[in-house]
């Protein structure tokens, strides 16, 4: 919470400084230098590629009621928090490293309310690419993902983020439509 609160008050380095100590506290490392970045963001990008090429392999493979899923979760909500700061702060590398960080945990439970957010915010990478239907298509399954799970912040941040990519692919109408 200290992280979230330091980065919604405009203190990014703070921000940052107490996410990546919540993170040790879990036993996440942070990778140290631009090389160690680069090359945990390659492991990140290649476990992503696995993901979608073997789906029935890696996805949803993990319980929620392994010992390890609660301390996992709350990593996914640092992980994603941290994506946020360091976009500001860092740059692309560790802010993509972060968030396929947080995704690729996510996707190895079954779907939940930070799937969804992990699905939008990677919805938002790629219509930035731009890369449009395979971002509309992410959001497609994150929709019913947060609409499972009640949390109306998640279903909120969904919709938003899928109104964004359709301004940005110039929708303008569909844009509106998910934004009401």
């Amino acid at each position: 919470k200290r992280g979230e609160t330091f980065f919604k008050s405009g203190d990014n380095r703070n921000g940052s400084d107490s996410l990546v100590r919540g993170l040790g506290f879990l036993g996440h490392g942070i990778p140290s230098g631009k090389g160690a970045f680069l090359a945990a963001l390659l492991k990140q990008i290649l476990v992503k590629v696995g993901h979608a090429m073997l789906p029935k392999v890696f996805l949803g493979k993990r319980s929620l009621d392994d010992k390890r899923a609660a301390g996992d979760r709350l990593a996914m909500r640092i992980w994603h928090q941290l994506s946020q700061v360091w976009f500001f702060q860092l740059g692309p590398v560790p802010t993509i490293w972060a968030h396929l960080s947080s995704l690729n945990l996510s996707e190895v439970y079954p779907p939940t309310a930070e799937l969804a957010t992990n699905y939008a915010s990677h919805a938002i990478i790629l219509g930035t690419i731009p890369k449009f239907s395979l971002a509309l298509r992410t959001l497609d399954r994150a929709i019913p993902i947060a609409q499972a799970h009640g949390d109306l912040r998640t279903r909120g941040e969904v919709f938003f983020f899928y109104g964004s990519v359709l301004y940005s692919a110039a929708r303008y109408e569909h844009s509106l439509e998910k934004c009401d």
